[in-house]
This record gives C-alpha cells, sequence and structure tokens, in this order.
C-alpha cells in the first residue's frame, strides 16, 4: 500500500504510511540567475586561462565572442578563437 502526499502550503512532500516523509526534500531557494551571484574563487584564477593570449586578442574575443552572461570559455576553445582571429589578420578593437 503505497502513502500519501501533504501540500504544507509551498512543498507537496511524499508521506508514506507512518507518517515520515520519504523520498527527496524539495530545495528551498532559488538558484542564481547566469552572470549574477557568486561564481566561486577570485576573478584572476577564473581568468587565468586567457593570461595566455594577448591583449588585443582578449579584447576582440570579448567584443564578438563574449557577451554579459556567457559561460567562461575552456582553453580549447579560446585555442580555436585565437587561431581564428590570426587567420583574419589580428584585427584590433578599440
Amino acid at each position: 500500500m503505497e502513502g500519501t502526499k501533504y501540500f504544507d502550503g509551498t512543498f507537496t512532500w511524499n508521506v508514506n504510511l507512518q507518517g515520515r516523509i520519504t523520498g527527496i526534500a524539495p530545495k528551498i531557494g532559488f538558484p542564481p540567475l547566469p552572470g549574477k551571484g557568486f561564481r566561486g574563487g577570485k576573478q584572476y584564477v577564473r581568468d587565468s586561462n586567457m593570461k595566455q593570449f594577448p591583449k588585443e586578442f582578449k579584447r576582440w574575443f570579448h567584443k564578438y565572442y563574449k557577451k554579459d552572461g556567457d559561460l567562461d570559455a575552456t582553453t580549447d576553445e579560446l585555442n580555436d578563437f585565437y587561431q581564428e582571429w590570426i587567420k583574419m589578420g589580428q584585427p584590433k578593437v578599440k
């Protein structure tokens, strides 16, 4: 025989026949929005994979590819963008 469900005004809980909550408890709160809230670590640590590239490339990448709220690119992705930038003649961005 199966238990029942109990709604406490916010969440619906699964309750067994002994009256105990079963299953996974719902998480309380809201996840941070992309680009908002805590990202973890210091910025210089998060951006350490960008340090290996020239300043002109960093400016070009942030103007044409990286938008506010986007996740950081991986090292492999950055290498691909860097090769593309070189093939384009290393355009300068103001």
